[in-house]
């Protein structure tokens, strides 16, 4: 999902218009050592802004300044593709940064969006990016609720994201998406991607969704996922190296009444040659304020996860995955398979700028695999003129120090703790 978007923006007169899209269409256009590869393997990096709604505005700007200090506590070494922390060669890091959201509306049912980014990490070198861009065309031909956008965007399927979730792990791509008119009370849309982002091969992956209320406020949903490949590019199958598959996903979201939410989904994914996997999650929310009218608007989650070895292509992160993050706010872990596991979440209101949340998951690996444990905490302020300081706690633990999740997937992970502060200014 996406988070912390920025509330209203900054209006442009009509002559600065053209100066800007000249501005972004050279940006574009650069050379590609020049811009950072958007969607690096595993980069956590959530929308801080977004495309504007409001089309009678000819020209809009919204966007954050950050400034984030990260203290692996406990690290890793570098190589690990599936953790998202600072290494044990540098631990500490900061990296301050810049995002802009530009929308370009001429008419109302034309819009060019960019998502640009700017940012200069303690450990790495500094970095320009256009993390999306896009032609936004919102009821096509006149026709109602026909919509189409074309360019690099970020697509989720479904309330978990568990076939694909592009959003969390910031994994864009070249491709297209469609929203079709609804059909009685069934709502459709589907994509085709580019699945590298270089799109140096014949990859790709494509699927849809289909939705209906069956009940106010409750969701039904079914999911489709592909990834294709011509027979070079496929390459061995099955196992970690395999490019092509399919598998649906349902779900279940909504509010099944007041103060109480849910969603349940399952999912299955049969990779070329191999045998169907699936995957289960659930979670159940409760709010103490509508249910009994506590004060410091308390929410409690469950949770519980079920999940079969991760075989969707791309578990080293050269490719969009789909929603198997450890559940801490920093998502330390970007894939966790093979287990079961219970969790629980609070949050609560502690004052009308503090926020507060904790967390926990426990679980173990299936196949006799070790226990493992997931705890994270945080506190939120919120000040005038849109600015925020978010301080949160994040560990993974495993008995032993260290997991191969699976034989199939062989993804690793290991002990890890980060602490983290985030200054946002938005506009």
């Amino acid at each position: 999902m996406q988070r912390c978007k920025s509330p209203g923006g900054r209006r442009v007169p009509r002559g600065a218009v053209a100066v800007l899209a000249l501005a972004l269409s050279a940006l574009a256009g650069a050379p590609a050592q020049a811009l950072a590869a958007a969607g690096e393997a595993f980069a956590r990096e959530v929308a801080k802004c977004d495309l504007a709604l409001d089309r009678s505005v000819p020209l809009t700007v919204t966007g954050a300044l950050t400034f984030t200090y990260t203290d692996a506590a406990v690290a890793l070494p570098a190589g690990n593709s599936n953790y998202t922390g600072p290494s044990q060669g540098a631990p500490q890091t900061t990296e301050p940064g810049l995002e802009l959201c530009i929308t370009l509306a001429p008419t109302p049912d034309v819009g060019l969006f960019a998502d640009m980014s700017a940012k200069a990490p303690s450990d790495a070198a500094s970095a320009l990016s256009i993390d999306r861009l896009f032609l936004d065309l919102p009821n096509t031909l006149g026709v109602r609720d026909l919509s189409f956008r074309i360019g690099r965007d970020r697509v989720t399927l479904g309330p978990a994201g568990l076939l694909l979730n592009e959003v969390d792990i910031e994994g864009q791509r070249d491709g297209f998406q469609a929203w079709l008119p609804s059909v009685g009370p069934v709502h459709f849309s589907g994509f085709f991607q580019y699945a590298l982002d270089d799109r140096s091969t014949t990859r790709r992956v494509w699927g849809g969704r289909a939705e209906s209320e069956v009940l106010p406020g409750l969701t039904l949903g079914a999911n489709y996922r592909a990834d294709i490949a011509e027979a070079a590019d496929m390459g061995s199958c099955p196992g970690v190296d395999c490019a092509t598959g399919r598998g649906f996903a349902v779900d279940l979201d909504g509010n099944i009444g007041p103060g109480l939410a849910m969603t349940l989904t399952y999912g299955n994914y049969t990779q070329t040659g191999d045998v169907a996997r699936d995957y289960y999650a659930a979670e159940v929310a409760l709010d103490f304020k509508a249910l009994a009218g506590i004060s410091l608007n308390p929410v409690l989650t469950f949770t519980y996860k079920n999940f079969a070895p991760y075989t969707i292509p791309g578990s080293d992160g050269t490719v969009p995955q789909g929603g198997f993050l450890t559940p801490d706010d920093f998502k330390l872990f970007n894939v966790n398979d093979n287990l079961e596991a219970y969790g629980a979440r609070l949050d609560l209101k502690l004052s009308s700028g503090v926020a507060f949340f904790a967390l926990g998951e426990w679980g173990a690996y299936k196949d006799g695999g070790p226990p493992f444990s997931v705890t994270s905490a945080g506190l939120e302020f919120t000040f005038p003129d849109n600015v925020s300081v978010k301080v949160s706690y994040n560990a993974y633990t495993v008995a032993g120090g260290s997991v191969i999740t699976s034989p199939v997937s062989e993804l690793e992970l290991s002990n890890a703790t980060v602490y983290q502060i985030e200054l946002t200014k938005s506009w």
